[in-house]
């Protein structure tokens, strides 16, 4: 009997060594795709975007918001304990007041990640209010938190960056930022030069706004406004009238943060749509951000007739209507209208011109495994200077990951549990080429047939040797009792 128990420990010990033969088929090869590494200019429904700036975006719930408001100190102005880190600034008017009434939301660093808070100034017609996530929106003075997210923009000349003719970017935001700015104060006309909404947007004296924090002062760094141009921009001249209207004087300003004219809508058919400016059209409607509805942006809700066109904003352009105080916009059914250049709640979104020196050169980013030194990818990325690639790992092979190195410079310990408890990769401030070693272990594939061969010889022969030892004792048996 002892022999049998040798033999049946030695038969489960090759069948077990054989299931546990490395499991790591071709997961390897299927290791990245395209997509899995972010590009900075991204394609989605026919537009290219690019994400430049932060500025308040989403509404953060309404069980964060509880938790912020329960731990803010409204005597010390603290979250926490902690000051905030800077500020956001936006207009505290209530209605038709002259001049920019600055009013500051406090910004605080949780967990990494920026968030403001906001007493809500809501506008007070129309039907119900709601954030992006269904929260309605209570009276004013309800206070509201806010993300501070990447600015989503439009790039306009797409095409001719692609073949090499572009001099710079042409960028207008993808949603509506800011409300509750007038384009300008009722007592000035209706030209770009002296509008508030100039001043605003690049922290100039234009019409009643004073020199305080601006939008390009919150929304960019000191590196980031390195790369905004100075751009000149004609308004009101030949081809830039709405139609109908009549005509104001030519104005000729330079700016770094405009808004967009009658003529340049016009003349990007391939994002606004080339319909008549007198019609409506879904290519010229605007959607605002949670920030913004919090800030007085009026907003369509149920009218009667136009329900398609619900949570549009009316959004100004630069063009004046006529040449009074008549401030020309797009309305939330995306046609060409006109209003006292007074009024508070057209959203603002603004457009603006990058360097191409944002760019760093093309980087060809090499994705290579180590169990045979393949490729396994291997893409050109636009990179934005200072910014990061995020490599996504896909989760069957996450467990499997024993090391990475970067340019030849292995990540630490910290940075692969993070790679295997979140299943992506930061390549930090990438420039020129860069070559990713995902280091697997060296197991053989278990698609290779000769290893399965060996397994089932193994396997057989572990059986036939049991089978033998079985009949032996079986055998040895019957004699000693025969004897």
């Amino acid at each position: 009997m002892k022999k049998l128990f040798i033999f049946v420990g030695m038969f489960c010990f090759l069948v077990v060594a054989c299931l546990n033969l490395p499991t790591i088929t071709n997961v390897s090869a299927e290791i990245l795709n395209l997509q899995d590494v972010e590009n900075l200019i991204w394609e989605e429904d026919g537009l290219h975007f690019l994400e430049f700036g932060l500025y308040p975006r989403s509404f953060v719930g309404e069980t964060l918001n509880t938790r912020f408001e329960e731990n803010f100190d409204e005597n010390s102005g603290e979250l926490f304990g902690l000051a905030p880190v800077s500020y956001f600034t936006a207009s505290g008017a209530t209605a038709h007041q002259q001049g920019f009434v600055e009013k500051l939301n406090p910004a605080f660093m949780y967990r990494g990640e920026q968030f403001v808070r906001v007493k809500s100034l809501r506008h007070a017609i129309g039907g119900a209010y709601v954030f992006n996530d269904g929260t309605e929106i209570d009276e004013s003075g309800t206070v509201y938190w806010f993300k501070v997210e990447p600015i989503r923009w439009i790039v306009l000349n797409m095409e001719q960056l692609q073949d090499g003719t572009a001099i710079e970017i042409e960028l207008v935001a993808k949603e509506s930022l800011v409300s509750n700015i007038s384009f300008s104060d009722f007592n000035v006309t209706s030209i770009w030069d002296y509008s508030t909404a100039r001043g605003f947007l690049n922290g100039t004296a234009g019409g009643n706004f004073a020199n305080g924090r601006s939008f390009i002062d919150d929304a960019f760094n000191d590196n980031e406004r390195a790369f905004i141009r100075d751009t000149k921009v004609s308004t009101n001249g030949p081809g830039d009238t709405f139609t109908g209207s009549p005509g104001a004087p030519l104005s000729e300003t330079t700016d770094r943060i405009f808004l967009l004219s009658y003529s340049e809508v016009v003349g990007n058919p391939h994002v606004f749509g080339n319909l008549p400016m007198t019609e409506n059209n879904v290519a010229r409607t605007l959607r605002p951000t949670d920030y913004g509805l919090a800030n007085n942006a009026r907003v369509s809700y149920q009218v009667a007739g136009f329900e398609e066109f619900n949570g549009n904003v009316w959004w100004w352009l630069r063009t004046a209507w006529g040449g009074g105080g008549t401030g020309g916009f797009m309305s939330f059914r995306g046609h060409q209208n006109g209003q006292r250049t007074e009024n508070l709640n057209n959203g603002l979104r603004p457009a603006m011109r990058l360097s191409l020196d944002v760019f760093e050169n093309l980087a060809d980013i090499t994705i290579n495994v180590n169990d045979d030194g393949e490729i396994m990818s291997t893409t050109s990325q636009w990179v934005l200077k200072g910014n990061d690639i995020t490599i996504f790992i896909q989760p069957e092979l996450i467990n499997y990951i024993i090391g990475i190195t970067i340019n030849g410079i292995s990540k630490n310990e910290q940075a692969l549990s993070e790679i295997i408890e979140n299943g992506y990769f930061i390549l930090q401030d990438v420039a020129g080429d860069t070559t990713v070693n995902i280091i697997l272990p060296t197991y053989k594939d278990n698609n290779n047939n000769n290893s399965r061969i060996w397994a089932y010889i193994l396997i057989g022969l572990s059986v036939l040797i049991m089978a033998s030892v079985v009949v032996y004792f079986i055998v040895r048996s019957k004699q000693n009792y025969r004897k």
